[in-house]
């Protein structure tokens, strides 16, 4: 479970046992989101508005190396 990032108070992370789509998970204190890399939907889970928007805005950034990673460890 790398950490790929950290963003003030927000963390994400790629969890390697986790199935398809390909997904991050984004933690900010008590809460924590399931993100789909293509789509920047949360699949499961609830962050706070302002989080997932800079959240989504650097997964988008970095959207080619997180799909890389993704497909390296599958």
């Amino acid at each position: 479970m790398p950490t790929v990032a950290r963003l003030g108070g927000i963390t994400i992370y790629l969890y390697f046992e986790d199935d398809n789509p390909p997904h991050v998970h984004v933690i900010q204190a008590e809460h924590e989101a399931k993100v789909n890399i293509r789509s920047r939907a949360v699949m499961v889970g609830h962050i706070p508005a302002r989080a997932l928007a800079r959240a989504c805005a650097w997964i988008e950034e970095n959207e080619d190396n997180l799909l890389r990673q993704w497909d390296e460890f599958k």
